[in-house]
């Protein structure tokens, strides 16, 4: 576990828009808090996943966590309904809960709307794969990597596909990014989101992640 702290403190902030912000702590300590968001691509994308969080009532995440949280949001853009996936450390224990929701037709996506909503927390069987399968997804660059446009280069070819937005904190540090349909691009950073993917949808699943890269 002091691997995967160490892991977290050192990489989570690499290529995206930074802002630093000291604090002061409850014992008069002044700590750094650095945001981190992506540099190009609609800023909307980021609005947008504030707005869900709001209207979920969860936790703001820009002001930092005691542990550790990760969210990922899932949005097949054909289509109205989205997912999102909220994973808590809290006393060495993992939490995780899996939120399902509609936007309301006809309303601006800039501000979702929610119609109805399902809530369940994730069974012990798959919290306890949580930890392995985090070390996995760090190994391909969880914490590292850029938002899709931010990717040197980057041209988009898909007209919809599927959007995942992924928010992490932890005490000093909060990054926000996203990608849509990571496995239609030959790009090395839309590869390691795949693999990414492929391991969330294997060992804690709820998301609809289909590889469709030839083996």
């Amino acid at each position: 576990m002091k691997c995967l702290w160490l892991l977290l403190v050192v990489t989570l902030g690499v290529n995206c828009k930074n802002s630093e912000n000291t604090r002061i702590n409850s014992n008069g300590e002044k700590n750094t808090f650095i945001i981190e968001l992506p540099k190009a691509g609609p800023d909307l994308y980021y609005q947008f996943s504030k707005s869900i969080n709001e209207q979920l009532s969860l936790k703001e995440l820009e002001k930092g966590v005691d542990s550790l949280e990760l969210r990922l949001t899932e949005h097949a853009e054909i289509t109205n309904l989205y997912t999102t996936h909220v994973l808590k450390l809290i006393s060495n224990e993992w939490k995780g809960y899996r939120y399902h929701y509609w936007k309301a037709l006809g309303r601006d996506w800039k501000s979702i709307n929610i119609d109805s909503m399902i809530m369940y927390a994730y069974p012990e069987v798959v919290r306890v794969k949580v930890k392995s399968a985090l070390d996995s997804m760090l190994a391909e660059g969880l914490m590292e990597l850029p938002s899709q446009h931010d990717i040197k280069g980057f041209e988009s070819r898909v007209s919809d596909g599927t959007t995942y937005y992924f928010e992490i904190a932890t005490k000093n540090r909060y990054k926000f990014y996203y990608y849509n349909t990571p496995e239609a691009y030959d790009y090395p950073e839309c590869v390691q989101m795949t693999k990414i993917l492929d391991i969330w949808r294997r060992n804690i699943g709820g998301i609809t992640f289909n590889h469709m890269r030839k083996q």
